[in-house]
């Protein structure tokens, strides 16, 4: 860290911006962030109160004001046990689906208790990580390792009806789901990574799955204004895996997920996809502090200012690359980044629980996130904003939300300080001197 801050010398301690607000670009659909199995079994540990408080500080006007609740179908990797709907079924009958007691106990509830702290609608996007077993197959057989998992061609339409009965049985609970993800990092599931948990698609298999199952079957059920998203993985592949996906189902796909572990490789990969295909939405579906992040130190940093750092930058960098909506991974998490089941090293999260003490902690990440949430609403639109060549570790954008305030984002990475003179329209300028390390939300009327 050190080391990179060493370069902030060669690069301009102070620089002007311009805003055009008459130049508009994407509409913003919210922000949020996921509410998993690990999250109910925390919530559940602490007192009732202190639920409220957390629930609140995320979804009402006053606190993040989210928009966006994320949630597994059936177990995933943050679960405390691998689990599907159907476990006990025979052959292409699902007549033993059910929903999970976790769904009861851990989820729903929390769900529930998130709407009713906002007056806004809380959109809920579901995304699987797991079929059935007897559903699957291994990929490679020849390599003896089943940890490879693929659906079998012959559960294809058995398994968009699986998908299609759990939209059923969320309906039930009063809780409409809004996008429909066709799976959690595809990617991984071919080459093993989050095995057990993830299965695992080509392009094209998935395709396949979507126009000749999953569209038809979701467009003949009550459920037909569920959006269906695609891809929900890393960065590198986003614009040839919807390309591929696309040639197949076009007419069924609303919208494109991408995850935000790769961010090395460049925004700029994002906005090519939607150059590509501009009529789709594109969600950053996931993203925490993990090992990769932290140099394979410790995840959970009670405190850790740059984790704020790092939030901050992802969710402008995304934003100014035609992202519409930015979704945290688990709301918060124990000191330990669990519990999972699955082998993991944890990851970070905006609140750390102590479920030993019945206590929780806000870390600077929740701060961070609500420099943005509570001052982005959905419906608002990123506007252009643009700044000196060399701005090393400066990080901005600007957006005009539905009251016609104008909003700027400034974040300072540096170790050291930078002066920003801000052109906000009609011969008005702001002058903001930044702290190291700091960010900064401005809000004004527009000239």
């Amino acid at each position: 860290w050190n080391f990179i801050n060493c370069f902030n010398c060669f690069f301009p301690s102070s620089g002007i911006f311009t805003v055009n607000s008459s130049l508009e670009y994407q509409e913003i659909l919210g922000f949020g962030g996921a509410i998993t199995d690990s999250v109910g079994v925390l919530l559940k540990t602490l007192p009732e109160e202190a639920q409220d408080q957390i629930i609140s500080q995320y979804f009402s006007e006053t606190g993040l004001n989210y928009a966006f609740i994320r949630i597994p179908i059936a177990g995933c990797d943050y679960s405390t046990r691998l689990y599907t709907y159907d476990d006990n079924g025979v052959g292409q009958s699902l007549e033993n689906f059910q929903l999970a007691p976790e769904d009861y106990d851990l989820k729903i509830p929390y769900i529930k208790r998130a709407q009713s702290m906002t007056s806004k609608p809380i959109k809920i996007v579901a995304a699987p990580w797991m079929a059935p077993e007897r559903m699957t197959e291994c990929r490679y057989p020849l390599l003896c390792i089943d940890l490879f998992r693929k659906l079998k061609s012959e559960y294809y339409g058995t398994y968009a009806e699986y998908m299609i009965r759990f939209l059923d049985a969320y309906k039930e609970e009063g809780l409409d789901i809004w996008g429909l993800s066709t799976q959690n990092e595809p990617e991984d599931g071919l080459i093993g990574i989050l095995a057990p948990v993830n299965l695992g698609w080509t392009p094209w298999e998935q395709g396949e799955w979507i126009s000749q199952h999953l569209g038809p079957q979701l467009n003949a059920s009550k459920h037909r204004d569920v959006k269906i998203i695609i891809y929900d993985d890393q960065r590198p592949l986003i614009t040839i895996w919807t390309a591929i996906v696309m040639s197949y189902a076009e007419e069924y796909i609303s919208g494109i997920g991408v995850h935000s572990y790769l961010d090395i490789f460049p925004g700029a990969l994002v906005s090519l996809a939607h150059k590509q295909f501009p009529d789709l939405f594109i969600l950053s579906t996931e993203f925490s502090i993990t090992r990769l992040i932290t140099f394979l130190g410790p995840t959970v940093r009670l405190g850790g200012w740059d984790n704020l750092e790092h939030y901050v930058a992802d969710i402008l960098e995304n934003l100014n690359h035609d992202v519409n909506g930015w979704i945290d991974w688990n709301i918060l998490l124990n000191e330990e980044g669990g519990p999972t089941a699955y082998e993991t090293s944890g990851i970070d999260s905006p609140i750390i629980v102590n479920d030993t003490g019945r206590e929780y902690y806000k870390q600077p990440m929740w701060y961070g996130l609500a420099h943005i949430s509570r001052f982005v609403p959905p419906g608002s639109r990123r506007v252009d904003l643009k700044g000196p060549m060399f701005t090393y570790n400066v990080f901005t954008s600007a957006f005009v939300t539905p009251q016609k305030r104008l909003v700027l984002i400034m974040l300072n990475r540096r170790s050291s300080s930078f002066e920003a003179n801000i052109n906000v329209g009609s011969g008005n300028y702001i002058n903001l001197k930044m702290s190291p390390n700091s960010v900064h939300t401005i809000i004004c009327n527009r000239f």
